[in-house]
């Protein structure tokens, strides 16, 4: 290094949550049960994944309880994640109360934010009711005492006039974490680093990538959102997840 030259900053690198023992569920021929949890959540905290997500809670006597159970015996929950359904105010109160009893420490909302997610899931596409929605659900599980990540689901396909006031919501209510899911692939890479930047720019704001792979572009996209801010990779082991017509597996993805 010369007289005058400033050293390099050291390369930033992603912080990485695995969504294998949930998005399981969704690829046909892929079954697991307690003790592969156990045992692939264990290799997963070995090899540096920060987060293992695993199960989808909407209420009572969830069918994945057995796998959440299984996850904390063997990596603890503070290194466990589970996903929390998020269709009204009740029903959000009835998951946690199960979220609960499973031990859960961190949350993962699942809350559509594309107008055709949310009238299909939600039976309204009214960005002021998905915003007063969200801001309820993270306000009772902050309450609670949770880690909230909040998703936007089909959130790459989100206007921005529709996406930045929803995620800028969410932080105002408590959010500990946004998670862009790209559940409907689309974007180049060029694309998505401009939907992060806009998402990065909010205060206080930590951003997880979520992107699907039926274009192929799923690594180039994920690493286009840390090249632009984000500071979380979400992904799967070996493309385990939904598939599609035009693509056998997903990889990272989300729901």
């Amino acid at each position: 290094m010369t007289a005058g030259e400033s050293p390099e900053e050291p390369e930033r690198l992603p912080r990485i949550s695995d969504a294998t023992l949930r998005d399981s569920a969704h690829m046909a021929g892929v079954e697991f049960g307690p003790d592969d949890a156990a045992a692939i959540a264990d290799l997963l905290v070995r090899t540096g994944v920060e987060l293992v997500e695993v199960g989808m809670v909407s209420g009572p006597d969830s069918k994945d309880a057995d796998l959440v159970l299984a996850t904390h015996e063997a990596v603890g929950p503070e290194r466990s994640m589970t996903l929390l359904v998020v269709r009204d105010r009740r029903q959000v109160a009835r998951a946690l109360d199960e979220a609960e009893r499973l031990g859960v420490r961190h949350i993962m909302y699942s809350i559509p934010t594309s107008e055709q997610h949310a009238q299909l899931k939600l039976d309204s596409a009214s960005p002021k009711f998905l915003q007063a929605l969200a801001r309820s659900a993270i306000s009772q599980a902050k309450e609670r005492g949770f880690h909230v990540t909040f998703s936007g689901e089909d959130g790459a396909r989100t206007p921005r006039e529709r996406l930045v006031p929803y995620v800028e919501a969410g932080f105002a209510a408590g959010a500990d974490r946004f998670r862009l899911a790209e559940t409907v692939a689309q974007l180049s890479p060029w694309q998505m680093e401009e939907v992060i930047a806009d998402i990065v720019a909010i205060d206080g704001s930590e951003i997880e990538i979520h992107s699907h792979n039926m274009l192929g572009m799923a690594v180039a996209n994920s690493l286009a959102a840390v090249r632009s801010g984000a500071q979380w990779i979400s992904a799967t082991v070996g493309g385990i997840g939904a598939a599609t017509p035009r693509s056998p597996s997903c990889s990272p993805r989300c729901v």
